[in-house]
């Protein structure tokens, strides 16, 4: 792993840890609670999972939405063959399946959601489907794409939950195999391989 993404890394288990430390069960047998509500950290955690998503673009790494029919008469006007109209912050003109990338069919997200489709012309957000397909160049390192592919899909899970009067089990579970995972692409053997070796050392 070349510096700048072990550096992207490092910093990202950063900021996972800081919102793992933070979390703690809610007193449910007490009335009041002091400890961080999920709104909050669901908050924290939309801004990690933002940050992540476009500094992962220095590595090859992006996410493209395509948004599926709105129910607006310009969306047919301005959608490719297949019916789509795309959202696309890095300017790559991208197309489905578009051959300079690879597409291996991993999405950070696929669902309704409330935001504006690109044939709008007015600033009128509207709920519609939406895929967050992941994408990469073709001389990325496949195990670094899928290890950072992982991390934000779990990250976007914790999200989830991250809702209202949810136990905080679940987003702890999530942010602890990104941990796992992170951990074993900074360092340069795996656990188990590093196990292995200190047993035969020994023997």
């Amino acid at each position: 792993m070349k510096r700048k993404a072990w550096e992207y890394v490092v910093a990202l288990r950063r900021d996972i840890l800081v919102i793992i430390n933070g979390i703690d069960n809610a007193g449910s047998y007490l009335w009041w609670d002091n400890t961080t509500p999920n709104s909050t950290t669901r908050h924290r955690l939309q801004k990690i999972l933002q940050n992540a998503v476009r500094d992962a673009s220095a590595f090859g790494v992006y996410v493209v939405t395509r948004h599926t029919d709105c129910g607006r008469r310009s969306h047919k006007k301005v959608s490719d063959v297949n019916g789509y109209v795309w959202t696309d912050p890095y300017n790559l003109n991208v197309e489905w399946q578009d051959s300079r990338f690879v597409w291996d069919g991993d999405q950070l997200f696929q669902g309704m959601r409330h935001e504006l489709c690109p044939c709008s012309k007015r600033d009128e957000p509207l709920n519609h489907h939406v895929i967050d397909d992941f994408i990469y160049s073709p001389d990325v390192d496949p195990s670094f794409y899928r290890m950072i592919s992982h991390v934000l899909s779990d990250i976007r899970s914790a999200i989830e939950e991250a809702g209202d009067k949810k136990p905080r089990s679940g987003i702890r579970e999530y942010l602890l195999r990104c941990i796992i995972q992170l951990n074993d692409a900074i360092i340069p053997v795996a656990v188990e391989a590093h196990i292995k070796s200190q047993s035969a050392t020994e023997a």
